[in-house]
């Protein structure tokens, strides 16, 4: 099967048309949050949804958010416009029964990276929800291959985490395309940002690539998804062995944070917001076990380059 042929096939995720009009309105700069606020309150369950996110964590406010003005006017537009995607392609994932146990773990994985993108936002609204939808649809795609190829996917993801791989080389190798084409097709397909399609083509971009090129010429959107695909990675113990070093440099250049920062900002952050998502946070792992683990893997790593030095070297020797 063609890339063509694959997205004009019955595995591709749509979104609901209140979600459409939704970011139609949000992208829109002549539109105003009472638009806005129209298009959502004649979507209950959409609306309920959104007021349960203005709800959660707000540990400052003095009263709680009863309407959906006051959930526009605080969480912003762009945030309302990518938590109504999330929440639409949720009440998707939930009817995906054929393979129900692997789409629940590919969408814990979406919100700990869409979760962990938004927050490189530090607070600015219109980044924040940006980041956000960077993050939720930098691997919607996954969940297309899950549907077309459930065994045979869901064994690829092992290999690539077996061997140290990249996923997408390996869907390379056996489709001809990788789940990154499939969201950014859909990216365009809904009308999303530029820069969210280039985040998304990103995230799996090398660290030097993000490390020796001048900052201007990647945006932060970009920045936020490449480091939020490897956060992910590392609560859902399938990083590669240089994850933290990748975080590091690129969150350390782009955000001024440090790995262990942002997994427990993640953490904190998604258990507030892990109900409106329905993502049980009180699974994932602690953040010390996280990076105790990683860098025994990159300890082994090391280890292991060092002894293959030595290898050659000796071969070397004896050779002459």
């Amino acid at each position: 099967m063609t890339l063509d042929e694959f997205l004009n096939s019955e595995n591709l995720p749509s979104l609901s048309p209140a979600a459409v009009q939704i970011v139609r309105c949000a992208n829109d700069p002549e539109s105003i949050i009472l638009e806005l606020a129209d298009i959502i309150r004649n979507n209950e369950p959409m609306s309920g949804r959104l007021i349960e996110l203005a709800n959660a964590g707000q540990i400052q406010q003095n009263r709680a958010v009863t309407s959906i003005e006051q959930a526009v006017l605080l969480l912003g537009m762009s945030r309302v416009s990518s938590a109504s995607v999330a929440i639409s392609l949720n009440q998707h994932v939930d009817r995906d029964v054929t393979a129900r146990d692997e789409i629940a773990v590919y969408w814990k994985s979406t919100m700990l990276q869409a979760t962990a993108a938004e927050l490189l936002a530090d607070g600015n609204p219109h980044d924040a929800g940006e980041f956000f939808l960077a993050g939720l649809l930098a691997d919607v795609g996954q969940r297309a291959l899950l549907l077309y190829d459930r065994h045979k996917y869901t064994a690829l993801g092992q290999q690539a985490r077996d061997e140290s791989r990249r996923l997408v080389d390996l869907e390379r190798d056996r489709y001809g395309f990788t789940h990154v084409d499939i969201s950014c097709h859909l990216a365009n397909a809904w009308e999303l940002p530029d820069s969210v399609v280039e985040a998304i083509e990103y995230q799996h971009a090398v660290v030097s690539d993000l490390l020796d090129c001048e900052s201007e010429s990647i945006s932060k959107t970009a920045a936020a998804c490449f480091v939020a695909s490897h956060v992910a990675d590392l609560f859902m113990d399938a990083a590669t062995e240089n994850a933290v070093v990748a975080i590091d440099g690129v969150a350390g250049r782009f955000f001024s944070i440090n790995t262990q920062q942002i997994l427990h900002q993640t953490r904190v952050r998604l258990g507030q917001v892990g109900k409106v998502f329905r993502v049980d946070a009180d699974s994932l792992p602690a953040v010390a076990d996280i990076m105790a683990n990683a860098n025994r893997r990159l300890t082994k790593m090391l280890t292991n380059i060092m002894n293959r030095e030595d290898h050659d070297d000796d071969s070397e020797v004896v050779a002459g």
